[in-house]
């Protein structure tokens, strides 16, 4: 039982000693994630559920957080990074955010792409919105600095649809979810190097989500080491209907989803 307890918490761990760490493995829970997605290797485990999270939390955010791993090769990756390295090394790094979300990073967004990069973008494009969806023509870049994080926050629907995209480059890192309600249930969800993660609907709005800084990167018990970390993140037109929610307390005109 103990050795199933490791296998389904991180499929990569070969050898696990610790008590902690069974400890750990009781009180948090993995769910099988299961999709139709067939080019590219989805990871099962990829989340950790607490013990409050019941089966319908389950279903709801392995529908709405889909975390496929190995998405981009490392010369697909090394395409991106020199890319974005040319127009992002003259900003510095910054330590507030408008909406006090993200700290210690640079961001920008880039609407043209050389021809590589091109088809990159449009295979993300293409695996997370629908046909009948249409992508923001900007895709945003986000580089955190090593011991930059985003802050736990929900989603503005003012800038961007229900669905996010997300590729991870250069360092593997945990992102937490927890019910804004109760702030009883928690996701930990593990995003690898070079993985894609989509996030749409309730994991986006009904959950606040964050990118743990280096000294909280636990995936369960396991480390999960935090270097420099930039995310290339494609979203869809915002619904004109939601703009004006009254339940979006958002009043500044920031260009970038988060």
């Amino acid at each position: 039982m103990r050795s199933l307890l490791y296998s389904t918490l991180y499929h990569n761990i070969s050898q696990v000693t610790s008590s902690c760490f069974y400890n750990s493995c009781r009180r948090f829970k993995t769910f099988p994630l299961i999709h139709s997605h067939q080019s590219s290797t989805s990871s099962n485990q990829s989340h950790i559920f607490n013990e409050h999270c019941d089966g319908a939390v389950k279903s709801s955010i392995l529908s709405n957080m889909l975390v496929i791993n190995d998405f981009l090769s490392a010369e697909e990756e090394q395409s991106l990074l020199k890319e974005i390295n040319q127009f992002i090394k003259r900003q510095r790094y910054e330590y507030d955010h408008w909406d006090d979300a993200i700290h210690g990073f640079r961001e920008t967004e880039r609407s043209k792409w050389n021809e590589e990069n091109t088809k990159i973008i449009a295979r993300v494009q293409n695996l997370a919105f629908p046909p009948n969806v249409t992508p923001i023509q900007y895709v945003h870049v986000l580089d955190l600095e090593q011991k930059g994080y985003i802050k736990a926050h929900v989603d503005s629907v003012r800038f961007c649809g229900n669905t996010i995209a997300g590729l991870s480059l250069l360092s593997d890192s945990v992102m937490k979810l927890v019910d804004e309600k109760t702030k009883t249930q928690e996701i930990l969800v593990l995003l690898k190097q070079r993985s894609l993660y989509v996030m749409k609907d309730d994991a986006r709005y009904k959950f606040t989500h964050e990118v743990l800084e280096n000294e909280r990167s636990y995936f369960g018990d396991l480390f999960v080491p935090r270097g420099r970390r930039i995310s290339v993140i494609c979203r869809n037109t915002p619904d004109p209907s939601l703009i004006d929610s009254s339940s979006d307390t958002s009043t500044n005109n920031n260009p970038y989803a988060r």
